[in-house]
């Protein structure tokens, strides 16, 4: 298998079927929804690490559950990712985030294990954000957070890896369809920030 999809669903049932009309028949190409489980606090990073404990895939492709892709997506993602080195990961952006970008990622499984994953935050934010930065420290061990320069730093990494995949001719389309859950997104993410910057700084 070369490529794995995934991504992390519960309760948006409007968005999960048009997820679904993104998926097609290909050998090459597996499919992997991870469910939340009622009851429980719902958190994208352990559905992510789930889906990649059972992925077969060399590559994973990270594919929130509200964005949806041109049926020649995956197709031409792998014939990009076939003479990448192990270190190559892309930050995909998708196209009608209120506040612009996106962190739809894509990394070698292998890499994605020995790093750790993402860490397990409640909820949805931050986590894509840690893993960009982790991968980024394979490459480069001299950069390094510092009090001032936090976000800055998630921030620069995560636009400089989308307008390469841009320039790639790589993006996504973005709708949640629901308003409320943009509303609680953001709300997630301010209960998020300090965790996710005081986790970069110890790595």
């Amino acid at each position: 298998m070369k490529l794995t999809v995934i991504t992390s669903y519960y309760k948006r049932f409007e968005n999960l079927k048009l997820w679904l009309k993104n998926i097609i028949k290909n050998k090459d190409i597996e499919f992997i929804i991870e469910e939340g489980q009622e009851n429980k606090m719902f958190s994208t990073a352990i559905c992510h690490n789930r889906a990649v404990k059972k992925s077969t895939g060399k590559w994973i492709l990270k594919q929130d559950i509200d964005c949806y892709v041109d049926k020649d997506f995956y197709i031409r993602l792998i014939n990009h990712l076939k003479d990448k080195d192990d270190d190559y990961f892309m930050v995909i952006p998708a196209k009608g985030y209120k506040k612009g970008g996106g962190t739809q990622w894509v990394c070698l499984r292998k890499k994605y294990i020995e790093v750790g994953g993402e860490p397990e935050f409640d909820g949805y934010y931050g986590e894509d954000y840690v893993l960009i930065y982790k991968l980024y420290r394979l490459l480069n061990n001299k950069l390094k957070f510092n009090e001032n320069n936090c976000g800055e730093i998630l921030s620069d990494l995560s636009k400089k890896k989308n307008n390469e995949a841009l320039k790639q001719g790589f993006f996504m389309k973005h709708n949640s369809i629901n308003s409320n859950y943009e509303k609680g997104y953001f709300k997630n993410a301010s209960k998020n920030y300090d965790r996710m910057y005081n986790l970069c700084r110890q790595i």
